[in-house]
């Protein structure tokens, strides 16, 4: 039986995945300090060609053991977004057009130089634009180069700075646009086929039959072929029209229909903003919770961890990933090395007087008894203090593996990451 997953189911659950994090503890987390390694898999995996991800539950213990610390993604790191398309002189941009299913991936709406978004309702048959489309005003705005455009937002000054990349824009709502917008105008027709004999004219009368008022259009007509309607009021109120002139026969044209509630009534179901881009800045140290010591190759995504007894929810803003071996003496352990103790290994990530951050733990650290580093290092170990977040609690959302990105106590990292719905 034919089925279709409408484009709007997609803006919905974009819709939801960004509310969501307001009611479920969500972590972006720094992880593998260590260098990526071939594997027989994957025989080329190296620093600068980093092993690939896997949807595995081998990847998902992984990537729990590699985490350095993690940072939660506020409902405010997060926002709905959509591809992004700058305005620029001498291209053809796409007009809306409600038949076509492609719609969503083609220019038909453009950003300016001003960070506001407008979307093309009439392109003048196709001709180069060639006039910036500028200004804020709810009705559509016509350019000198014949196209007609919609306003419909300007990004505020924090989604740029946050969110804006070269690929994505931040969608947001401009409540008076939403307002303004009028159901069932009609602003352009398609012909796809121009029949014959018709009376060839600049301005022949097209018949409009439908359930809306007030739209009036015309035809050009060269050699009794119909080339192209133009619509001289855009009426309102269409949900369906069909299009017909008197005295050929052949015709096939379509009017465009507006989106339900008119063009500007639901700026995400219009623009398909079902992205949703989250933007995370990890700083310095994050109080203590995240080491500077090291770099990281790993940026995962964990929703609804457990704090370290594995039964209370964690909900604290950061956390720190790393087990803490405190020692009789930390003199000649060198990081990135394996340490043994008892029958458990693990991987130094930091090296402090007195203690060892550690991580990627095979086994289970002893609480005392001797330690030893490959490579130089051994000493008693005193205590310990575990990981913030119980290993592999929560659900891991997102896996993405890098480059070495080396951190620093005087650096900001700002991660974007964009999820397609």
């Amino acid at each position: 039986m034919p089925a279709i997953i409408k484009q709007q189911f997609r803006t919905e659950n974009a819709a939801n995945f960004v509310s969501s994090f307001t009611t479920n503890p969500t972590y972006l987390v720094l992880g593998q300090a260590r260098p990526w390694a071939a594997t027989t898999e994957y025989p080329s995996a190296s620093d600068t060609n980093p092993l690939p991800p896997e949807d595995t539950y081998s990847q998902l213990y992984r990537t729990g053991r590699s985490g350095l610390g993690a940072k939660r993604i506020q409902v405010a790191d997060v926002i709905q977004s959509a591809p992004r398309y700058n305005w620029v002189t001498g291209t053809v941009y796409t007009q809306y057009d409600s038949e076509d299913q492609a719609l969503f991936g083609k220019n038909f709406y453009v950003v300016n130089s001003s960070f506001q978004v407008y979307k093309c309702l009439f392109n003048n048959f196709g001709v180069v634009s060639t006039v910036e489309p500028t200004g804020t005003s709810t009705s559509p705005i016509t350019t000198a180069d014949g196209y007609k455009w919609k306003f419909m937002y300007t990004m505020s000054t924090n989604s740029v700075l946050k969110f804006l990349n070269t690929s994505f824009i931040p969608v947001e709502v401009d409540a008076a646009v939403a307002g303004a917008a009028v159901a069932g105008q009609i602003y352009s027709a398609v012909v796809l086929n121009g029949g014959s004999g018709y009376t060839n004219g600049s301005s022949v009368a097209v018949t409009i039959v439908g359930d809306g008022t007030g739209a009036v259009a015309t035809a050009n007509v060269a050699g009794g072929i119909v080339t192209k309607i133009t619509f001289t009021s855009v009426g309102s109120g269409y949900t369906t029209a069909t299009l017909s002139i008197a005295g050929g026969t052949g015709l096939v044209a379509y009017a465009n229909l507006a989106p339900i509630g008119g063009h500007g009534k639901n700026v995400f179901d219009e623009l398909g903003a079902f992205y949703v881009t989250s933007a995370v800045s990890f700083e310095a140290g994050e109080a203590g919770d995240i080491s500077t010591a090291n770099d990281f190759r790993s940026i995962s995504m964990v929703r609804n961890p457990l704090g370290d007894d594995n039964v209370t929810p964690f909900t604290a803003s950061t956390a720190n990933l790393t087990t803490r071996i405190n020692v009789a003496s930390s003199s000649g352990f060198l990081v990135d090395a394996q340490i043994t103790a008892g029958s458990a290994t693990a991987y130094i990530i930091e090296v402090q007087t007195g203690y060892l951050l550690v991580n990627d733990v095979v086994g289970t650290l002893p609480s005392s008894g001797a330690i030893t580093g490959v490579g130089g290092g051994s000493s008693t170990i005193t205590s310990l203090v575990q990981p913030e977040i119980y290993r592999n609690s929560g659900k891991l959302l997102y896996v993405e593996q890098r480059t070495p990105v080396q951190r620093a106590p005087d650096q900001v990292e700002a991660i974007r990451v964009v999820f397609e719905f």
